[in-house]
């Protein structure tokens, strides 16, 4: 599961939505589509931070700098 992944399954988790729920309030996606990012199997497509964003009610910056961090942890074990 990656930090994105983990931060998202959270923060639903913590605001007591599932995942179709989740989808629901990003605007109608399919609930494999939450449950692939959350398991680290999908990335979150950058132009879905704003839906995501708004569903959890944070701020877009917040979201980014997650997936940020994700990233840059991923391109260390690489350059390892």
């Amino acid at each position: 599961m990656s930090k994105t992944g983990r931060m998202i399954k959270s923060i639903r988790t913590a605001k007591g939505l599932t995942q179709t729920e989740l989808a629901k309030k990003m605007g109608g996606y399919p609930v494999q589509f939450i449950c692939a990012i959350e398991s680290g199997r999908s990335n979150l497509p950058l132009k879905k931070i704003k839906a995501l964003a708004k569903a959890f009610d944070v701020p877009e910056r917040w979201i980014i700098n997650f997936i940020v961090d994700d990233y840059f942890e991923k391109l260390k074990k690489v350059l390892k």
